[in-house]
């Protein structure tokens, strides 16, 4: 019988500390980031979404916002994490979080369509990796994937994470025909629900 264990307040203290360690003092402060036009036309390549072309202003998705590190940590007490679980963020940006849920013990996939937010969160990682000694690192695999999170399969996932904030319609029900695949008892955190 395998024993998963729930994550625990000293382990998020102990995450929290290695997280800002490795962003370099500032993985407690959100960013909330205005895409040029590069990281616009990025996604733009690589998706296929209809009408994307005419979004103009704060609702390009391309645009990038994040919560909190410890409000992250509050939204994994409350589906009950557990430390082995397969955790998916669809959108992940530079990283943060992914790197957090790793460090609580989870088997963490990121995946960001903007090179320069997943070349940031790589660095991170490799910050991370080096301070730390080998047995304090986490046994779980930690994955950051470049692309379009549309072409990637994650309905093996325990907990899908999507700040989907600014999301047109459509990419919210590609999101949701994807995330009907997933094993009962799977959660999805949004930030506003996904189509049913």
């Amino acid at each position: 019988m395998t024993v998963k264990m729930v994550i625990c307040l000293e382990d998020v203290s102990a995450a929290l500390e290695r997280l800002d360690e490795a962003y370099g003092g500032r993985s407690l402060i959100t960013d909330l980031v205005i895409s040029n036009e590069d990281a616009r036309t990025q996604m733009l390549q690589k998706t296929n979404l209809r009408g994307l072309n005419g979004l103009i202003g704060l609702m390009n998705p391309a645009h990038y916002g994040e919560i909190a590190p410890l409000a992250f940590c509050q939204l994994l007490h409350e589906v009950q994490a557990e430390a082995g679980e397969m955790f998916y963020d669809l959108g992940s940006g530079n990283g943060k979080l992914v790197a957090l849920a790793w460090l609580l013990g989870l088997d963490v996939t990121g995946v960001e369509i903007i090179r320069e937010r997943h070349e940031t969160a790589m660095v991170a990682l490799e910050t991370l990796r080096k301070g730390m000694e080998d047995d304090d690192l986490p046994s779980a695999p930690i994955r950051f994937i470049c692309g379009s999170f549309l072409d990637v399969d994650f309905s093996d996932a325990d907990i899908v994470y999507t700040w989907d904030l600014l999301f047109d319609q459509e990419m919210k029900e590609d999101i949701a025909v994807i995330a009907q695949k997933l094993k009962p008892g799977s959660r999805v955190i949004s930030s506003r629900g996904l189509p049913i």
